[in-house]
């Protein structure tokens, strides 16, 4: 498994389409801030979890492309 921790962002990107692991990286990097900044707008947890999941599920299905599916099989 490729180590994709100390990548610059634009090659995790690139990365990212093709290897759920660099998502995977993506994600666990950028996700808490997210999440805190939902926070700090909805001032709701539950609102800020569910808020964050769909800008990444968004980011997903924009990096990936129509068969985002088919990138967990």
């Amino acid at each position: 498994m490729t180590d994709y921790s100390n990548l610059e962002d634009s090659l995790l990107i690139q990365h990212a389409r093709q290897d759920a692991h660099a998502f995977d990286v993506l994600f666990h990097r950028y996700f808490p801030r997210l999440y805190r900044y939902c926070l700090q707008r909805v001032n709701d947890v539950q609102q800020a979890e569910d808020i964050s999941a769909q800008v990444f599920f968004d980011v997903l299905k924009r990096t990936i492309g129509r068969n985002w599916h088919q990138f967990f099989r």
